[in-house]
Parts: structure tokens; sequence; C-alpha cells
């Protein structure tokens, strides 16, 4: 009963139906991965390995798959160890990250430590409610002293500050701009996951 219950469940996700009884040659890259991940869930087995499941699929298709995985996951506490170089991948699925360099673990632990111990950046976007007369200079007066590294762009109605969060306060930058120029919104984020990775590759865990 299980195991129809599970064909059916992937039947239903990835229209099995559809291309179950054509040969594999014949079978497009997305229908192949579709087949391959039911296949690899279909027996409910305690831990799944998965090699780039995402690959060369189309949004939609990225999607599903991802959804099935999280699925199998929180239902069947079905244990997904994946090697994939889509940072999406790791950041929907992933509680736990490892990164390996010339075949060594340079970090093994949680997406959240890696962020809070590696990601210095933040980025403050505003959106100002017209032109403004604001200079890109002056916010480097201000801060380029407290931080050497900071990165300021101005596009029309757009200004991107990108800084340290070690050696600048979010509320700094914002009463500063804040006080030259009207806003109309005002975005903060963490510096993407793939460039912190990609400072760990070029400098090594510290």
């Amino acid at each position: 009963a299980d195991f129809k219950e599970r064909m059916e469940y992937f039947n239903q996700i990835f229209g099995l139906k559809e291309f179950i009884k054509q040969p594999v040659r014949q079978l497009s890259l997305g229908q192949r991965m579709k087949a391959e991940l039911a296949a690899s869930f279909l027996h409910n087995p305690k831990i799944v390995y998965l090699d780039e499941p995402t690959i060369g699929l189309d949004v939609v298709a990225k999607e599903n798959i991802r959804k099935t995985i999280k699925e199998m996951n929180r239902k069947f506490n079905t244990t997904v160890i994946l090697t994939t170089h889509d940072l999406n991948d790791i950041e929907e699925l992933c509680n736990r990250i490892l990164l390996i360099d010339q075949g060594k673990i340079i970090y093994d632990g949680d997406i959240e430590h890696l962020r809070e111990t590696y990601g210095s950046k933040k980025i403050i976007s505003f959106t100002l409610k017209d032109s403004g007369d604001i200079d890109v200079i002056d916010i480097e007066k201000a801060f380029k002293p407290l931080d050497n590294d900071i990165f300021i762009e101005k596009d029309q109605k757009q200004i991107t500050v990108v800084f340290n969060k070690h050696k600048l306060a979010i509320k700094e930058i914002t009463s500063f701009v804040l006080n030259q120029v009207e806003v109309s919104d005002i975005d903060i984020s963490d510096d993407p996951l793939e460039n912190i990775i990609k400072e760990i590759y070029k400098k090594g865990i510290v």
C-alpha cells in the first residue's frame, strides 16, 4: 500500500504516467531527473544521495523538485545528502552545509552560523522620492574613515550602500541619508550566500 501511495504521489507531482513507458534515451533531461528522484524515494530509504538534482531544469521544474525533496524529508524523515553548485538549492533545502576545497572539508555547520560568522557585509538600498541632491562623495566622506571598503552606488532614484556590519551600524547610515534626502522606501539585506562562499574559497576559513 505504501509503495502504491508513493507511486501515485510522484505521478501527481511529476506526471510520470506521461513518460513512464518511454525508453530512457527518449526522455528529456527534466523527465530523467523526475524519474530518478521518484526512484530514489520510492522505497522509503532512510538516506538519499542526490547529485545536482536541479541542474539544467527550468524554474518551475526546479521548484517542483525542491518541493518534493522537502516533503519527503518532512513526511518520512528521510535524510537527504546533496551535492550542488546551485546556491538556491542550498538556501531552500539545507539546514547543514559542507564546503569542500581540494578534497578537504573547510566548513561543516548550519547556514545561519555561516552567514553570521563569515558574512560581514550588509546592503541598504534607498529608493528616493525624486532624484535628490545627495552626493555619493558626501556619504563616502562620512563613512570611509570607519569602513575603507564601503561601496556606494547611485542610479537615478536609487542609492545602494554595501558596508561591513562589524564596522558600521545600519542606523548610522540610514540616519545620514534620511537627513540629506527624502526617501520612499528602504530595503536592508544580507550579503548573498554566493558572495560569502566565494570569499571563503578565496581567503579560506579564519
